[in-house]
């Protein structure tokens, strides 16, 4: 692994902790997006670490692999958590619905219905 270079980037990109948690969760390069396999590389190369251990049985995360996984794992849960609020909002799944009637016996079928 080369070292690394004396101006380390300010923080890791996006695309870049992405990739590593793809591989590191699924533990082969072959089964993360191929597109993430580059990004993990241009992280490993800009900081000068090594985060996943390379082997004939696939790959597996190193001590700091392990520690950055951690870190990963809440961003990605709540990246997780936006997009199904998001699925759920554009498929009218959640939220709030008020209504006004001044007469109940007449909007009660009608909110059934719409349940």
């Amino acid at each position: 692994m080369s070292r690394a270079s004396p101006t380390l980037p300010d923080a890791p990109s996006h695309p870049q902790l992405r990739a590593f948690h793809a591989v590191a969760t699924a533990q082969s390069f072959t089964e993360a997006a191929r597109a993430h396999l580059h990004a993990h590389r241009g992280l490993e190369e800009a900081y000068g670490v090594e985060l996943l251990a390379r082997g004939r049985h696939g790959v597996a995360p190193t001590e700091l692999g392990l520690a950055l996984l951690d870190a990963t794992r809440p961003i990605f849960a709540l990246e997780a958590e936006a997009a199904e609020l998001l699925r759920q909002a554009g498929a009218l799944l959640g939220g709030h619905l008020r209504v006004g009637a001044d007469a109940p016996f007449l909007v009660v079928p009608l909110l059934a219905a719409f349940r």
